[in-house]
């Protein structure tokens, strides 16, 4: 929020749209990894169960 107050006093909001882009980048990032990681073991747990020939 201090960004933002700051911005707002020198009338230059460059500063803080880039301190929100970041951030936002760092989410992205961050939920792509979790995204992939909960693929990967999703992929692992299909191949360690025999559920699937119950299916049937």
């Amino acid at each position: 929020m201090e960004a933002l107050k700051q911005a707002q006093i020198k009338d230059n909001y460059e500063s803080f749209i880039e301190l929100v882009a970041d951030y936002e980048q760092d989410e992205l990032d961050k939920r792509i990894d979790l995204l992939t990681r909960i693929e990967k073991e999703r992929k692992f747990a299909q191949s360690q169960t025999r559920l699937d020939k119950f299916d049937k």
